[in-house]
């Protein structure tokens, strides 16, 4: 088997590929955990809302009131950069993942390169074994005439 003088090359770039998987798994991470916490902060809000909703009817003091509209104005801001960090870290995802394509096709193209480079190399091994069969075969037909015509005399 031949060498395959970029093997270190390739090498690398399996560990770049490998690095970049870890990120993208780091970041879907994050986006998962995000995208949690902003649907329990819709929940949370749903269920303030029926909650209020309910006091209203059966009578609600005014302090009562207040201090639920500052709730639901903190719930919404809240709210707000939640999603604001969800999309971020989506950015992030997608900017992994095109990282982590790119290193695949480089990686993969290095491969190709070594299965041609394996090829040739078999190719050529199997040629000068054929080369060498003939040889062996011509020296047989030859060494086969030589002796028929030395009988034949």
């Amino acid at each position: 088997m031949t060498k395959f003088g970029l093997q270190p090359v390739l090498k690398h770039r399996r560990f770049l590929e490998d690095e970049q998987q870890k990120k993208l798994a780091d970041a879907q991470r994050a986006f998962t955990d995000a995208r949690c916490k902003l649907q329990a902060y819709a929940s949370r809000r749903q269920e303030l809302t029926i909650e209020l909703e309910e006091k209203q009817l059966r009578g609600l003091s005014i302090t009562e009131s207040l201090l639920y509209v500052q709730f639901f104005d903190r719930l919404a801001e809240d709210m707000f950069q939640q999603d604001t960090r969800v999309q971020a870290l989506q950015k992030r995802v997608d900017h992994y993942r095109d990282a982590l394509v790119k290193a695949m096709q480089s990686r993969k193209s290095l491969e190709r390169l070594k299965e041609k480079n394996s090829h040739r190399h078999r190719l050529e091994q199997d040629r000068k074994a054929q080369a060498f069969f003939d040889e062996v075969a011509e020296g047989q037909f030859i060494r086969h005439r030589q002796q028929q015509e030395l009988s034949g005399e």
